[in-house]
């Protein structure tokens, strides 16, 4: 049988195993959807014994209890699997100058030799492709099996919340419609409170004390001016509103 056909069928169940291991996140993440829109539904349900109680509770147990079968497949599509994958290439080199080795051993024709030694190869080489295709397969076939039947969990339950939601929606719409009653106790009293409180005059604010005359803002005294040579006393600067005679 040709190569190519054992090699392509070996390459399609190794892509085959990792897109069946990138689906198995779907479930998880709807079962983590589901799972917390159904707690916040339980938790929030005002129970009591009309019909409608005893129906949300029956759909939630029903939704819970496929939640937990879509959590089993779903570990069931992705543990306790084995791969197998062809030998490395110094492997099969070593095997193939084996091969050589023992055929010398047989015939003393090169050419026989080397001949005999590719056939005896590529038959090896096709068993090892044959034999692990046909083991990954059959994991494949199993893990998809198991990756099918936790989706389908996933979807009923999906379908037992929607069924529930209509009934958590009508339970705090008719939980949450009080009433509030305000009533006004001794209404002539309190409006005469209210004459009486417009009609009081307003306290009058204390006059403010007359301000003092302010008396002039003192200045301080002035530079003096000096000669750096000289031993006379210095000479006060004349104020603006002094007169000087020359």
């Amino acid at each position: 049988m040709n190569n190519d056909i054992y090699q392509k069928q070996y390459d399609f169940e190794l892509e085959q195993r990792n897109s069946i291991a990138s689906a198995t996140n779907i479930p998880v993440v709807a079962l983590t959807v589901i799972g917390s829109a159904l707690s916040t539904m339980i938790v929030g349900f005002k129970y009591n014994n009309h019909l409608i109680g005893y129906a949300f509770i029956l759909l939630s147990i029903a939704s819970v209890l496929l939640m937990f079968v879509a959590l089993y497949y779903s570990v069931r599509s992705f543990h306790g699997y084995s791969y197998q994958k062809i030998p490395p290439a110094k492997d099969m080199e070593a095997h193939y100058s084996d091969l050589l080795s023992w055929h010398s051993e047989q015939s003393e024709d090169s050419k026989e030799i080397e001949y005999l030694a590719k056939l005896d190869f590529k038959q090896y080489f096709n068993e090892r492709l044959s034999e692990a295709a046909e083991h990954n397969g059959s994991n494949n076939i199993q893990r998809g099996n198991y990756l099918h039947d936790a989706t389908r969990s996933v979807v009923i339950s999906f379908v037992f919340i929607a069924l529930s939601a209509p009934i958590y929606v009508i339970n705090n719409v008719k939980n949450n419609t009080d009433i509030n009653k305000v009533t006004i106790v001794n209404h002539q009293q309190l409006k005469a409170e209210n004459i009486t409180m417009a009609t009081k005059p307003e306290p009058k604010a204390p006059s403010a004390p007359s301000a003092k005359p302010m008396s002039a803002k003192p200045t301080g005294p002035q530079n003096v001016v000096f000669k750096g040579n000289s031993g006379d006393r210095p000479k006060p600067v004349a104020s603006s509103n002094v007169n000087t005679k020359k």
